[in-house]
């Protein structure tokens, strides 16, 4: 069986024992990096399928010796919430300026904002209703006992 291999550049060893555990009961070969330097040595040493790539490690962006080397291409960058504009613009950076980069942050946002505004919006309408109906009920209620006194 021909394994995928995978390429794993983290510095953080509780993920790096993760999914490094994952890939390889999934089948994959996975080698890990902890340095921009050691992933350098590991692309000097073979050819990899898949590289899965930390962008803060303790000697680099992790980006500065992967993007350019030949047959190689970023896919899809994701940060975390705490993922910064300074991180952002270091990403952008790092590409030539006639490349496509989307930032689906403020887009992430708007949807996020959408969701929230219909929440309110249905579950304020709700709490109308249920006002309501608690009025006619109380109204109700008072109705028959009007008419029980006479």
């Amino acid at each position: 069986m021909n394994e995928k291999k995978i390429l794993y550049v983290e510095d953080d060893l509780s993920l790096i024992e993760g999914l490094k555990y994952t890939l390889e009961k999934n089948g994959f070969q996975v080698d890990n990096a902890r340095t921009v330097k050691a992933a350098y040595q590991f692309f000097q040493g073979g050819r990899y399928d898949l590289l899965l790539l930390d962008v803060t490690l303790p000697d680099g962006t992790g980006f500065d010796e992967s993007i350019g080397m030949a047959g190689y291409t970023a896919v899809d960058i994701q940060l975390a919430d705490s993922g910064s504009d300074e991180a952002v613009s270091a990403i952008r950076s790092l590409f030539p300026p006639d490349s496509t980069i989307a930032d689906k942050r403020l887009s992430n946002s708007e949807s996020q904002s959408s969701y929230y505004t219909g929440a309110v919006f249905i579950y304020g309408f709700l709490f109308i209703i249920a006002l309501i109906t608690v009025f006619n009920i109380f109204n109700s209620m008072n109705a028959n006992t009007i008419n029980l006194q006479q």
